[in-house]
């Protein structure tokens, strides 16, 4: 899958997990792919965010992620 992310998102997850990006995505996916399995509904995205360009990204890569 392709992820893009703005400043804001790569400094939270710097801050809270490190400077390896990709890996903090993975350990968030992990997270929400397990609360969905659980049966929580998926979190809606804020619509201040839903017309974002990609292009605007901090950070870009390809993530391998498991079905």
């Amino acid at each position: 899958m392709k992820v893009a992310l703005g400043q804001f998102a790569c400094t939270g997850i710097e801050t809270h997990i490190g400077d390896d990006i990709p890996a903090g995505v993975r350990k968030a996916l992990f997270h929400y792919a397990a609360k969905l399995k659980a049966g929580r509904r998926p979190v809606e995205v804020p619509p201040f965010l839903s017309d974002r360009d990609p292009v605007d990204a901090a950070a870009e890569f390809e993530l391998i992620v498991d079905a």
